[in-house]
């Protein structure tokens, strides 16, 4: 991993520029990164969101054949997760 870019993911600063942050791992990964999430590191009113690249890939495809893509991402851009 790249050390520098873990600490300023850290710092959360993303969040003020309104900015999404998509993390790709391995279960390990996902670990450490849900032990940093439930440590209180991001701002009241901001949650994280765990799902598999499968899921999200499932989700985005059932979606746009219902034809209901862009409100889908419109609404996963909307959501503090």
């Amino acid at each position: 991993m790249n050390k520098a870019l873990v600490l300023e993911l850290a710092r959360c600063e993303f969040l003020l520029r309104h900015e999404n942050v998509l993390l790709l791992g391995t279960r390990h990964g996902q670990d450490a990164s849900g032990a940093g999430a439930r440590s209180g590191r991001l701002p009241e009113g901001h949650r994280v969101r765990f799902t598999t690249a499968a899921a999200l890939v499932h989700e985005l495809m059932e979606a746009r054949d219902e034809k209901r893509l862009l409100r889908f991402q419109k609404q996963m851009a909307a959501t503090n997760y």
